[in-house]
């Protein structure tokens, strides 16, 4: 019976730490869509934070033509708790992405410091004015990082049929596949390299309710029935 009741508990601490969601491997996978259409590419994006979950991943879907600039606003556009920081280098050069921001505790707040405008997710910045590295979230829940000068947002692309590759192109000019994947990756000290693997934003960070009660329940059982079995043995 105790080797029982210490089986069940190792498979309910399995169970307690399968409750992090999974890494998305296939468009398929993709939680949340913006768009409408017959198309569909990935957009990922990751700060690489020091710790904890910092890579996400949302999807397109589109109809005709679309650039990587179409996406990345769509997405910051419709509500997904994901915000950018862009900069305007002007006609046949397009949008640097400066910084990009994510309400990654979902409470419907966000904010960065020193304070920036979101309109419909963006924020428009220029090199000399309104760009700052080393911006943060106003919220330690959020993700939010920003650079220019002493660390980047890399930008790196991986089409079907190929691994993730430094994107030759900006993202006003980058025209979407069906089927491609962009990823947006934090340079620190301009040390560049792909997005690690990508979970959903939906996903679930810390074991369910149900997943806590149930492990807390099979320890006390555990513990009860080894004292016993040490009273009935000293008895």
């Amino acid at each position: 019976m105790f080797r029982q009741l210490v089986l069940c508990l190792g498979v309910l601490l399995g169970l307690a730490g399968s409750a992090q969601a999974g890494f998305v491997t296939s468009l398929d996978d993709v939680d949340v869509w913006v768009g409408t259409g017959s198309n569909r590419a990935a957009f990922v994006v990751d700060w690489k934070t020091a710790s904890g979950t910092s890579s996400f991943i949302w999807g397109y879907r589109w109809d005709g033509t679309a650039t990587a600039e179409d996406m990345l606003r769509a997405i910051t556009g419709s509500n997904t708790g994901l915000y950018a920081n862009l900069g305007d280098f002007g006609t046949g050069l397009g949008f640097a992405l400066f910084g990009i921001g994510f309400d990654a505790n979902h409470n419907g707040m966000f904010g960065v410091s020193p304070t920036l405008t979101f309109t419909n997710g963006i924020a428009s910045a220029d090199r000399d004015g309104g760009l700052a590295d080393g911006r943060s979230p106003t919220d330690p829940g959020d993700l939010y990082r920003e650079g220019w000068w002493t660390g980047y947002w890399s930008y790196w692309v991986k089409d079907p049929g190929n691994d993730w590759g430094y994107s030759g192109t900006g993202m006003s000019g980058r025209i979407l596949k069906d089927g491609s994947w962009d990823g947006w990756s934090f340079a620190d000290g301009f040390d560049a390299s792909p997005p690690s693997p990508a979970s959903n934003p939906t996903a679930v960070s810390t074991p369910e309710p149900s997943s806590w009660v149930l492990l807390v329940t099979g320890a006390g059982t555990l513990v009860i029935y080894a004292r016993r079995q040490r009273v009935v043995a000293l008895a």
